[in-house]
């Protein structure tokens, strides 16, 4: 047994070392490429990935608009506004107990997510705005703020929760 094992051992190393011969390569035919390389800033890749989020955020604002959802009252500037040369601060909180994403369409497009009963502050430059908040569960329609303007300056305060009907 030992020796048919051995063999077959044998047998086994000696066909997988074995190579075939290497294809000959053929001489390049392609002529090379003419191709102009620069130097990306930095500033460029973020307005690139800033461009990119604006068109995403507009893209599905402008979906939910189109189908069911609820309206969300005006954003209302706060007692205590801030110095009047900073940018809108809104204060988002989130009552539900679930997780709830607001898209802010604008100047300054962006999106914040908030787990269950959780608060955030977001700074966007003044300008205005179409709000969407969605929370992370099925059964819940979207509801959409249209043309919020918010200004330098001022500071917002929303807070989203459930009521039963």
């Amino acid at each position: 047994m030992r020796a048919a094992l051995a063999w077959t051992v044998g047998v086994l190393l000696a066909a997988c070392s074995r190579r075939a011969p290497a294809p000959a390569r053929p001489a390049p035919e392609d002529p090379p490429l003419d191709v102009e390389l620069r130097v990306v800033t930095a500033a460029e890749q973020r307005n690139a990935h800033f461009v990119e989020e604006a068109a995403l955020v507009a893209q599905r604002v402008e979906a939910w608009r189109q189908d069911g959802h609820g309206e969300l009252p005006p954003l209302e500037a706060s007692q205590g506004a801030s110095d009047a040369a900073s940018w809108p601060e809104v204060r988002i909180r989130n009552a539900t107990d679930f997780g709830l994403v607001v898209w802010f369409s604008g100047p300054c497009p962006r999106t914040v997510a908030l787990a269950p009963r959780a608060e955030h502050a977001e700074e966007l430059c003044a300008g205005r705005y179409d709000v969407v908040a969605e929370l992370d569960e099925p059964g819940f329609d979207p509801f959409v703020g249209r043309g919020d303007e918010l200004e330098d300056g001022a500071a917002y305060q929303v807070t989203f929760l459930l009521r039963e009907r």
